[in-house]
């Protein structure tokens, strides 16, 4: 691991509370070029609108491989792995990056943990952690994120599958945990990201917007936490870290191939026995 990146306070702040904000981590420019790049790709628009055309509430296009466009630049980069690896004390792989969009009217995301999914993948140790990189601001009326504060300490929850709804945690469950702990809604601007323990608890409101709220969504796995099993996601790979200055440095007319993406369609969750 390579030199800090984080303050002492920043760094037990994400231990006790499982989440940091960080403000202006990237450039406006930067994220205005990374939306370019979207922009300029052809395919993008109809793989983002049609890959989980299942469900209307929102969008997502999924991918494993950083790849050396802007979008797998951005999670090498220097800042980025070097501040993971920092809160998580050890080295770490990228195990899956994603593009989000609650569109205009979309309910958005239940109350859920990362680790909650992660945890059938083999993944032992709840070891893991995510970065939030908004490229639409994201508040209330456009159905930000919300977390529920130090909720990490409660460990794996147990994660219910409803008809028509996303696998989530018992609502009785939650109710209790909302009377112990802070809900905070993650108002944030262009170029502020946010990292979560996968163990916090988070979901999102519906969009009563005319805006959207797309955000990149970078996911890190540890190396000691290897997956015991095969799935649709990798086990350990070394990440080429890029220098900070690579998304202004780069080509954004570069970019993914649509083999490149995951079919959500297809997965299958493994289970340990």
């Amino acid at each position: 691991m390579g030199k800090n990146m984080l303050t002492k306070k920043e760094f037990n702040f994400f231990q006790n509370n499982g989440f940091l904000i960080i403000r202006n981590f990237f450039k406006l420019q930067e994220i205005k070029k990374i939306n370019n790049s979207l922009k300029k790709d052809k395919n993008f628009k109809s793989l983002f609108n049609n890959e989980d055309n299942n469900n209307k509430d929102r969008n997502i296009l999924q991918w494993n491989e950083p790849g050396d466009d802007i979008l797998g630049i951005t999670s090498r980069l220097e800042k980025v792995v070097g501040t993971m690896e920092e809160l998580m004390l050890d080295e770490v792989y990228h195990y899956h990056s994603k593009i989000t969009d609650v569109p205009i009217g979309g309910s958005g995301w239940s109350w859920h943990q990362d680790y909650g999914y992660w945890y059938q993948n083999g993944c032992l140790f709840p070891d893991m952690a995510s970065l939030f990189i908004p490229l639409d601001p994201c508040h209330i009326e456009n159905g930000c994120l919300q977390i529920i504060s130090k909720s990490h300490k409660i460990g794996r929850v147990d994660h219910i599958k409803r008809e028509g709804h996303d696998e989530a945690i018992d609502e009785e469950r939650l109710r209790y945990i909302l009377k112990k702990f802070e809900r905070i809604d993650c108002i944030l601007s262009m170029g502020d990201v946010l990292f979560t323990h996968c163990n916090l608890l988070h979901s999102s409101n519906r969009n009563t917007s005319g805006e959207s709220r797309r955000v990149l969504l970078s996911c890190y796995n540890t190396k000691h936490n290897n997956p015991v099993k095969k799935h649709h996601h990798p086990r350990y790979k070394p990440i080429k870290k890029m220098p900070d200055n690579s998304i202004m440095n780069f080509n954004e007319n570069k970019f993914k191939k649509e083999s490149d993406f995951i079919n959500r369609n297809s997965i299958s969750y493994p289970t340990l026995k």
